[in-house]
């Protein structure tokens, strides 16, 4: 793995190399340098807050050229994450996914956890797209591990808004495939880590939470909250060109609820932003699918049908569109480089450069085929890689199970010290909500949690099942527990709602 990895950075290092002749930019010393690198990252953000993904790319692949050329590990890591970002952004999945996993193999994201985080998030995402769930929920894992590692009060805002990030993640996955129980519990999170921010949130993430609980609510049909949620969402962004998400959204709210007049006015407010912006690709065909029903519940067939041949149409385009992107790509990157930051070269200076340009465009066109191809066979290795990593967690956690419950099984003196190794985060929820229960209580509670019966409690510990069932209600009562809730599902509820 650690070979491919140095056998790809080899080819990025030509490529770096056939691209930084064009660069007649004049060199920079002491602080100024680090200066210039940090502003051009901040101006990658802008442009890509504002989907301008291909300019937002050139910026930060100056200062991976100057990061390569320094051996600098900070700036090539920034920089990586974002063409990453970007690329992902554009749908070029394979080679944002390569960008990713080169950021995880800088010493400097060591000591920058919040680039980490933010880095596994966007590859989780990544290989949710590809189909590989497993590795998603991998990769959350360890981002939600690292985060809870975090203690700096500097960094608590950061803490939670990534930690609500992550909640919302997974609760828009089990939106998606329609698992409502789930979606509830990652709803209760980030509702945790709502309330735990510092500060008021005006920020993409916090606008993604307010989202995801409108259609939390939809889901669950309480159409009036779910419109709180929706309209506050739309109120929190003051960018009108960001409000794009929230008016298709809001159409799809009104869609479902059969107003279809409502429904029909937010899609094209979406629509009109979305065509002057080309924002997210994701988005744009379907809007033109939305506007084709709609107008047909309306009883317009013409524009129902113009509609729905436009989305046939898009559809169609976007094939096309992906595969000039990496041509367009490299274009915005020669033209960045072509700006000289002095006057006055002479006319055969300018000719010369002209003769160069060529050469490397060309020498750029082969490189580029042959990069994408060795990133094709290498996403093969990292996929087996990852899905062996996978496979060797799952192998850790069911023997792990498997030892807690034959322990319980045998009545051994060591079943609750184990239980609270294997367990730590439900057996701490537990702790800090009841903290007077005796070793008889957590031991009781421990195999109520690992989903014994009545009678198998009481033939594993040897008493009467009668006096399990005493056991229990003692407990109950202890524990503030009506004789209506479930043991079982109140144990669970206290893990979810104290997990951070």
């Amino acid at each position: 793995m650690v070979h491919d990895y140095f056998f790809q950075s080899a080819h990025i290092k030509i490529l770096l190399f056939l691209v930084s002749v064009l660069s007649l930019s004049s060199p920079f010393y002491g602080q100024e340098v680090f200066q210039k690198q940090d502003s051009l990252l901040l101006l990658s953000d802008k442009k890509f807050e504002f989907s301008k993904e291909m300019e937002s790319i050139a910026y930060a692949y100056q200062v991976m050229q100057w990061a390569d050329d320094n051996n600098n590990s900070e700036f090539k890591a920034k920089s990586y994450y974002k063409i990453g970002r970007a690329m992902f952004s554009l749908e070029m999945n394979k080679s944002s996914l390569y960008f990713f996993n080169e950021v995880l193999q800088e010493t400097y994201i060591k000591t920058d956890p919040i680039l980490e985080v933010k880095t596994r998030e966007n590859l989780a995402i990544n290989y949710l797209h590809n189909g590989w769930q497993d590795q998603y929920f991998v990769e959350l894992q360890k981002a939600e591990n690292i985060l809870d590692t975090l203690n700096s009060f500097q960094l608590m805002d950061d803490k939670y808004l990534l930690k609500m990030r992550i909640a919302l993640n997974l609760g828009n996955y089990y939106s998606i495939t329609k698992n409502l129980d789930s979606l509830k519990k990652y709803m209760r999170r980030a509702d945790r880590y709502a309330d735990s921010l510092l500060k008021p949130q005006k920020t993409k993430e916090y606008n993604d939470y307010l989202l995801l609980k409108g259609g939390y609510y939809q889901h669950i049909h309480q159409s009036d909250s779910a419109l709180i949620f929706l309209d506050s969402s739309l109120n929190n962004e003051n960018d009108y060109i960001k409000k794009f998400p929230h008016f298709y959204y809001l159409g799809e709210f009104y869609f479902k609820e059969q107003n279809y007049k409502l429904a029909l006015s937010n899609y094209l407010k979406s629509l009109d932003i979305i065509e002057k912006q080309t924002a997210n690709w994701s988005l744009y065909p379907n809007i033109y699918n939305q506007l084709g029903r709609t107008y047909l519940k309306l009883n317009d067939t013409i524009k129902a049908n113009y509609h729905s041949k436009k989305y046939e149409e898009v559809l169609d385009s976007i094939s096309k569109l992906k595969n000039e992107r990496s041509i367009a790509l490299f274009d915005k990157l020669r033209k960045v480089s072509e700006v000289p930051e002095s006057y006055g070269e002479n006319e055969d200076s300018n000719k010369t450069s002209v003769n160069l340009l060529g050469c490397v465009i060309i020498a750029l066109s082969g490189f580029l085929f042959y990069f994408f191809l060795m990133t094709r066979a290498n996403l093969k290795k990292i996929t087996i890689a990852k899905e062996k990593e996978t496979k060797q967690l799952k192998n850790q956690l069911n023997q792990a199970f498997e030892e807690v419950i034959i322990m319980a099984k045998n009545n051994d003196s060591t079943f609750l010290k184990r239980f609270e190794e294997v367990y730590s985060d439900f057996y701490r929820a537990l702790m800090k909500q009841h903290s007077n229960l005796t070793i008889s209580d957590k031991k009781f509670c421990a195999m109520i949690y690992l989903k014994f019966d009545t009678k198998e409690i009481a033939r594993y510990t040897f008493i009467e099942h009668r006096s399990v069932q005493k056991k229990k209600s003692r407990l109950r009562k202890k524990m503030g527990l009506t004789s209506e809730e479930n043991f079982y599902d109140y144990l669970t509820k206290i893990n979810d709602e104290h997990e951070f």
